[in-house]
């Protein structure tokens, strides 16, 4: 039977719906054909009829045709509403009919709950007796259960305990951050401080090298010889002071019949301004002409003089007066070879300007310049002393 409402309420749907659309169709190209007939002879047509009424004729036809859209679905909707009712109503029944089974299937169970009756009051008593046997564990539980509550109590006061040993434990914790944290600080200074010792210790190690090489230095200029010419003279013949071979001695530079008479000496005075004992010897003098000056000792076995620390010696350089004659104007570049207490030998040079050279007045107007000292190599070269 519902199928066939089904199919009588479906055919119902669809004749209903082509004659709402034909409806709803036939109204628009009504509306339509008037205005176009409006539109048409209105400027034929004198009219009474103004804006506002015209207007008002439109909106009240635009107003009909949605209540009559209205009242079909107001329809539609009826419809709806009555297959809805016819579905609940066909619902109802089969509810009813499952109920008389249910109350058929509730009698029967009825009798098997009179049955469980009987049982469960035979299951009644030995429940009764179990309800006996369960009371005597009861108690047994009971006394199990206060025993429980006082091993609960002991474990709360343990754990009490151990709560305030957790708090001291953090407060330990908290110190050895801060702790911690101050180590690191320290730490932190001790590695600034590191690196300023080390900072301190190159500069004492510059300092050490600098040192040192003022050491080696003033070392060198310890055992370096060297003169220096403090005072100079000329005159007529060798004086007789320089027949005292350890204080001075005399070189024979140029051609010489007397020495006495026969000559002109040029005297230099030489000091020892190191703090140790030399040994100083000419070696040889270049005039800026290029003339040499000769090298010549007589009545002596060496051609070296010592000078103390500190000390001076006179040094004769004598020739015949035309050895001498053109000698105003020059520069003279004497070399010497001195030797140190430690058997190092070196060779110093200096020039003298002759300003004025008058033998005969003893007038003798020099300056000593230039001073240079080197040493002698292994290989008998030359470095800078």
């Amino acid at each position: 039977m519902c199928d066939i409402e089904k199919k009588s309420q479906t055919e119902k749907k669809t004749h209903i719906r082509p004659t709402l659309l034909s409806i709803v169709i036939i109204l628009i190209a009504v509306l339509a054909v008037f205005a176009i007939l409006v539109h048409w002879f209105s400027p034929k047509v004198p009219s009474l009829i103004t804006a506002d009424g015209m207007l008002s004729y439109i909106g009240s036809g635009i107003s009909s045709v949605a209540t009559i859209l209205l009242a079909i679905i107001a329809y539609r909707q009826t419809e709806r509403a009555n297959s809805m009712a016819d579905k609940l109503a066909m619902q109802s029944n089969r509810f009813a009919e499952q109920a008389n089974e249910l109350s058929k299937q509730a009698n029967r169970a009825a009798n098997k709950a009179n049955d469980l009756a009987e049982e469960s009051y035979k299951a009644a008593q030995q429940s009764n007796n179990l309800a006996a046997q369960s009371n005597a564990e009861a108690q047994k539980s009971n006394e199990l259960a206060v025993q429980s509550n006082e091993a609960a109590k002991k474990s709360n006061e343990l754990a009490m305990r151990s709560l305030e040993i957790a708090d001291k434990s953090n407060e330990l914790v908290t110190q050895s951050n801060k702790t911690a944290e101050q180590s690191n600080e320290l730490a932190r200074l001790s590695i600034q401080a590191s690196q300023q010792a080390n900072e301190l210790t190159q500069q004492a190690n510059k300092m050490s090298e600098r040192v040192m090489k003022l050491e080696e230095e003033r070392f060198k200029m310890e055992i370096r010889p060297f003169v220096l010419a403090t005072d100079w003279q000329v005159c007529e013949g060798i004086p007789t002071e320089f027949e005292d071979k350890r204080q001075t001695i005399a070189y024979q530079v140029g051609p010489s019949n007397n020495r006495i008479t026969d000559c002109v000496a040029l005297i230099l005075e030489l000091t020892n301004t190191t703090q140790s004992y030399e040994m100083v010897r000419y070696w040889n003098a270049t005039s800026s002409s290029g003339e040499r000056w000769g090298l010549c000792v007589n009545d002596r076995n060496g051609i070296s003089l010592g000078i103390p620390a500190g000390e001076s010696r006179k040094f004769c350089f004598y020739a015949n007066e035309s050895f001498f004659s053109g000698i105003e104007g020059k520069t003279i570049k004497f070399e010497f070879i001195i030797e140190n207490r430690f058997d190092e030998r070196y060779k110093e040079s200096f020039d003298l300007v002759v300003i004025q050279f008058n033998w005969e007045r003893k007038d003798c107007n020099i300056i000593p310049q230039k001073y240079e000292i080197q040493a002698f190599t292994k290989d008998c070269g030359l470095v800078k002393g």
